[in-house]
């Protein structure tokens, strides 16, 4: 009955009451279970090789887009005969150390793809660069874009890093480039704004794109290293006092939230320091009276973009006193007393 199945032959002939109750009987015993998966899984398999070699002869590199939809129809007819398997054989209450029969039947295209490496590299290819595209802001279709690497959900490809070397290869070489460019061409609160989108999109994609999902802490943690790791203190430098000047409490926020994701605060705290007693100490030379309205927007900027963080408002504190602002002071002009 399976090749009549995966040769889409009729079926009415065979009862399928019939089988599942037998099958459900095989079922009682752990053992005979197994042994019913192997068999599946041995009659299936020249069945879907043979449908991967056919898919094969389509590729044309000059133009893949045939290809590539006639793929993702077969996995949609693939998954539509394995759920008939599945609701004859047992029904996906049956389990084999562990795993659903569901998810048994699912990993045997997984499994055969990963036997065509020739055909695998293709689409692997074809896969890294509809995400180079989705990146560059060139439409993809995202729909088979997630298609295309849920066919290579298990843990063969997983731990092989089929799917994960490339994947962060692709991810570092792409965005040290893109770092780089728009740090040139952007003013701070620009620069933290598209990091943060980055940071957004890719969190995104990890959450909706399964393979993707498995790789997120890493992704995550390029897009951290090349746009923030790299040139912390180029990004102090760039443009820190001026935002503390304008009183920019936005831009710090993200700022903020930036540093404290990539762990990054000592930095800010750094920074933070300096400029306070810069700033102070140019005050005091200058015998100017706004040493308390400098040390009041400071705690405001403290408290609204910086979260109370305790490390960066114990810094503040330590500079206003060393400038001769003790805590009572700040005390009695924070409340007005």
């Amino acid at each position: 009955m399976i090749g009549s199945i995966f040769l889409d032959e009729p079926t009415h002939h065979y009862s399928c009451a019939d089988i599942f109750q037998t099958v459900s009987m095989v079922w009682k015993d752990n053992e005979s279970g197994e042994t019913l998966v192997r068999l599946i899984q041995e009659e299936c398999g020249p069945h879907i090789r043979a449908s991967i070699k056919s898919l094969e002869g389509k590729y044309n590199d000059d133009d893949p887009s045939v290809f590539l939809t006639c793929l993702e129809e077969y996995r949609v007819d693939f998954l539509r005969k394995m759920e008939f398997l599945c609701s004859i054989c047992g029904g996906n209450s049956q389990r084999v150390r562990g795993q659903t029969l569901g998810d048994i039947l699912l990993m045997l295209l997984p499994s055969q793809l990963s036997l065509a490496s020739e055909l695998c590299g293709k689409v692997l290819s074809k896969i890294l660069q509809m995400i180079r595209d989705q990146r560059s802001g060139k439409f993809v279709d995202m729909t088979q874009l997630k298609s295309l690497m849920e066919m290579f959900h298990g843990h063969y490809l997983h731990d092989s890093l089929f799917f994960g070397k490339p994947l962060l290869e692709g991810t570092a070489e792409f965005y040290t480039a893109e770092a780089v460019q728009v740090f040139e061409q952007s003013d701070l609160p620009q620069y933290l704004k598209h990091v943060k989108g980055r940071l957004r999109e890719e969190k995104e994609k990890c959450q909706s794109l399964f393979c993707f999902g498995m790789f997120m802490d890493e992704v995550i943690a390029i897009v951290e290293r090349e746009f923030l790791v790299v040139r912390a203190s180029a990004i102090i430098e760039k443009g820190f006092v001026t935002l503390m000047d304008e009183n920019r409490r936005a831009d710090l926020g993200i700022m903020y939230r930036l540093f404290s994701e990539a762990d990054l605060l000592g930095h800010l705290d750094e920074a933070l320091r300096s400029y306070i007693l810069d700033t102070g100490r140019k005050m005091l030379a200058q015998g100017s009276s706004s040493l308390a309205d400098f040390m009041a927007s400071v705690d405001q900027i403290c408290f609204a973009s910086f979260l109370e963080d305790p490390s960066l408002e114990k810094t503040a504190d330590e500079c206003f006193m060393e400038l001769g602002l003790s805590w009572k002071d700040r005390f009695a002009l924070f409340y007005g007393i």
